[in-house]
């Protein structure tokens, strides 16, 4: 036997497994960057005024920021309730404009920012770990936070951006804010979730791969972060919309997400993915109200 052609062929295989994380490293901290031009070529709307709102950019926290009313009006109203929709991984604040209606007609101001590494947001993502402070950061800038007359404030969040909003939500028991609630579009437990999806959709070993992915992060500066813990820290309503055939954020996730919180409410969508849950609804073999009209209802409930 030759030893030293096993070592060599040892060798080329460590090569290649470090090389093969690397890679993945690189994909998860910079996702694909959908921006204007992305938009352009799917012919979708490249701001809140291509539906009918009245907007602004703004920049925050060094993250652009869209500031967004159903009139210039509302936008201009410092005391107008306040929902921050923060999007998930591979998106980018574009993906909100075909879900703006149920906040824009009960009267919301909505601040609606790139999170770092995604849209036109500079720099690489943290997967979920800086992003909370940006957030605050964001929340500070625009006045919602710090002072007795904050405006009412809901977090609303997709997958990482649900991740985001639950941490935020925690964070903010330190703060002067008005904090109503959280709407959680299927959130995951840690960022291992994500990252299994990613190594099983490429049908890699995730076994061996996923420990050093996760050290791999680790060196980079992302720390996971449990969102149960969040979600138990938060002493205000909670509603998590989960799909019951998402591979990526698995329903078990969205389950015990929800025992941790006593104020939650978890709705699961039969035969949803990750992607297609805003407007189904909520039953399929009743006359039961979509999502949409649900959410509507919980969130002028939380503001009255």
């Amino acid at each position: 036997m030759n030893f030293g052609l096993l070592g060599l062929l040892a060798l080329a295989i460590v090569i290649v497994a470090v090389l093969y994380v690397v890679a993945l490293l690189w994909r998860l901290r910079h996702p694909p960057r959908r921006t204007a031009g992305w938009a352009i070529a799917r012919g979708r709307p490249l701001d809140p005024g291509a539906v009918g709102a009245a907007w602004r950019e703004v920049e925050a926290s060094g993250l652009p920021l869209w500031l967004v009313g159903r009139d210039e009006a509302t936008l201009e109203r410092s005391d107008a309730p306040l929902a921050v929709l923060l999007h998930g991984w591979g998106n980018s604040r574009l993906d909100w404009l075909g879900r703006l209606e149920p906040w824009l007609s009960s009267g919301f101001r909505l601040a609606i920012p790139d999170l770092r590494g995604h849209g036109d947001a500079p720099g690489a993502s943290t997967l979920g770990d800086a992003d909370r402070e940006d957030v605050l950061a964001i929340l500070r800038g625009i006045g919602a936070v710090g002072s007795a007359s904050s405006p009412p404030l809901v977090l609303v969040g997709h997958s990482l951006g649900s991740v985001v909003a639950l941490r935020v939500a925690a964070a903010l028991g330190d703060h002067e804010v008005d904090l109503r609630g959280v709407v959680a579009f299927a959130p995951y437990e840690r960022l291992r979730t994500p990252a299994v999806a990613e190594l099983a959709s490429r049908e890699a070993e995730v076994g061996v791969l996923l420990p050093a992915l996760l050290a791999g992060l680790r060196f980079l500066g992302v720390r996971e972060h449990s969102t149960s813990d969040a979600a138990r820290a938060i002493r205000t309503p909670l509603v998590i919309v989960h799909g019951a055939a998402d591979l990526i954020s698995p329903l078990e996730d969205a389950r015990a997400i929800a025992a941790a919180s006593p104020q939650a409410e978890l709705l699961v969508l039969d035969g949803a993915g990750h992607l297609d849950l805003w407007s189904r609804p909520v039953d399929p073999a009743s006359q039961a109200p979509s999502v949409e009209e649900v959410l509507r209802s919980r969130v002028e409930a939380w503001l009255r």
